[in-house]
């Protein structure tokens, strides 16, 4: 790709805006900032081994065969979904952008695409032709015992039910508003934040990393209000295609004196063990 004129190679560079890109995304999306079990992809399809939460063992005399539970299917299938986006500038505000104002387009840019992987891996919607299915397309919801949607009560319903097959459920994936609830939740007894620890009314001057029961909090807005996702992450695998491309062109928007910047890319995603997660809904 040739940069455009009046913009250095570095400002325009594709491998460096795709860096940005992949480090933008460990940002704004919740599935990239958790830690889920990464495949980068090469080709069209990628393999991820079904491993169980908990394979059944079994006591066997000297030199007897162990049992093997070993499925029709012994990985997962990976096969990315082309997700992309594009900005139109005029050439007169690109010719007179720094690089930090160029970066910015990135991380608008990656920001978009980071709100639709949230929204399409934590949706219920099945997979299609051009879209990964939503992570909890297959799922049953938790009948949790406190039988409100998002509260401490129903996390640590969910956190127990991982536990109860053998997971260690380490993140939670929940709706920003849900999470603004629970940061207003306090003792009774001594008026702190219970999310916020320091404090008579609590530490709010940093954003501490926000858990309950051991995992991680994660908002996004791809979740639906009073959704929750309890994930044991060892058995989320998240498929990357290497060929991520950024581009920009002169030649789309000549006759509008503009420029063209594109950004696509491949993902898709898919739970190893329906037991290592919990939906609270």
């Amino acid at each position: 790709m040739a940069p455009i004129a009046g913009i250095t190679t570095a400002q325009w560079g594709q491998e460096e805006w795709a860096n940005n890109i992949w480090q933008g995304l460990s940002v704004a999306s919740a599935l990239f900032r958790s830690p889920v079990q990464r495949l980068i992809i090469d080709g069209k399809i990628g393999h991820f081994p079904r491993v169980s939460v908990q394979p059944p063992a079994a006591w066997v005399a000297e030199l007897d065969d162990l049992p093997s539970n070993d499925g029709v299917d012994d990985a997962l299938i990976l096969t990315p979904k082309k997700l992309g986006n594009m900005i139109v500038l005029s050439n007169e505000v690109r010719e007179d952008s720094n690089a930090d104002v160029l970066d910015g387009i990135a991380d608008s840019l990656t920001r978009g695409l980071a709100a639709s992987i949230d929204a399409t891996a934590f949706s219920t919607d099945p997979a299609t032709t051009i879209a990964p299915a939503g992570l909890l397309s297959t799922l049953t919801p938790l009948e949790t015992e406190s039988g409100a949607a998002v509260d401490i009560d129903s996390l640590l319903d969910g956190i127990g039910q991982v536990e109860s097959e053998g997971g260690t459920p380490n993140a939670i994936y929940l709706h920003p508003q849900d999470l603004t609830a629970l940061r207003k939740l306090r003792a009774t007894d001594t008026g702190q934040y219970l999310l916020a620890p320091g404090g008579q009314t609590g530490d709010l001057s940093q954003r501490p990393v926000e858990s309950v029961g051991g995992a991680i909090l994660y908002p996004t807005s791809g979740i639906a209000t009073g959704s929750a996702l309890v994930c044991d992450t060892n058995f989320v695998a998240l498929g990357v295609s290497r060929d991520v491309a950024v581009e920009v062109s002169t030649d789309a928007e000549f006759e509008r004196d503009a420029a063209v910047a594109r950004v696509t890319a491949r993902f898709d995603w898919q739970i190893a063990d329906p037991k290592a997660v919990a939906w609270i809904a």
